[in-house]
Formats: C-alpha cells, sequence, structure tokens
C-alpha cells in the first residue's frame, strides 16, 4: 500500500470513526467495524456497542416496569414507541388487546346504566366486574337520585 492510500485509509478510518462516535448508536458502531480497512478504535468501538447494550437493556427493563405498574393501553403502546429494546412486546401487544377489551365492555355496562339512569342500574355498575372507568360519574348520578328520591319521601 502506497504512503497517499495509506493516509487517505486512515483519513477515511478516523472521519468513520469520528461518525460513529458523534452518532453514538450500536449501528454506527457496527459500520465503522464492518466498513473501515484500519480498524484503530475497533476495540474501542466494540467497547462502546457492548456499553450501550447494556444501557438499552436497563432502559427497556425500566419501561417495561413502568408500563406493567400503569397497567393502561397508553402506558404499553409508550412502551413500544419508546427507544426499549422491546423484549416484551408480545406480552405489551396482549395487554393492549386485553385492555382494549376492558375499555369496551366497561363501556357498554356504562352505557346500560345510562339508559336505565336508576339507582339499581348504577349500583349494578358499581358492583359489576368491568374497569369502571365512570365512577366517579356513577357514584354523582347515584348520589343525585338518591337525594332526589328522599326528598319526595
Amino acid at each position: 500500500m502506497t504512503n497517499i492510500r495509506r493516509i487517505t485509509k486512515k483519513y477515511e478510518g478516523a472521519k468513520a470513526w469520528e461518525k460513529a462516535f458523534d452518532l453514538n448508536t450500536i449501528a454506527a458502531y457496527e459500520e465503522y467495524i464492518n466498513t473501515t480497512l484500519l480498524k484503530k478504535y475497533e476495540v474501542e468501538a466494540i467497547k462502546h456497542i457492548n456499553d450501550l447494550k447494556d444501557k438499552y437493556e436497563e432502559v427497556d427493563a425500566l419501561e417495561w416496569e413502568k408500563a406493567v405498574k400503569e397497567d393502561t393501553v397508553e402506558a404499553f403502546k409508550s412502551y413500544l414507541d419508546g427507544k426499549t429494546l422491546k423484549k416484551h412486546k408480545d406480552e405489551a401487544e396482549i395487554n393492549i388487546r386485553k385492555l382494549q377489551r376492558l375499555i369496551e365492555v366497561d363501556k357498554k355496562e356504562w352505557e346500560r346504566a345510562l339508559e336505565r339512569d336508576s339507582i339499581i342500574g348504577y349500583k349494578a355498575y358499581l358492583g359489576g366486574f368491568s374497569i369502571k372507568t365512570y365512577k366517579n360519574e356513577a357514584q354523582e348520578r347515584l348520589e343525585t337520585l338518591r337525594n332526589k328520591e328522599s326528598k319526595i319521601k
């Protein structure tokens, strides 16, 4: 290899390393390793890759724990949309579908209570097995109906 070619390769390698370092992503470091002939920073690139993988593992675990604790469609979607490894992708999708079904059932139960618009209807909603999205409103309506009933007596 001539000196000019060697200098050119060194310069290209330095530029590739600079780019990988600036981007600081696994893909950027892997590209540096896979496309650079003079791999002056290969060991450092591998170290960065391993550090990033460890960091992503931690982030994934924390974000999953947060989603499970919140147990909402939004929380599981946030986990899937976020910068996570998505190690729990299948579980998150199952939980989203499960919660969406529960929300649908709850909405139907609430609509049934509204149609009845009675003490019995709101008690049935509050005592049922739905997720009670409309709990506060049901309690308010129940209280209003009880107050009306007590004024009549």
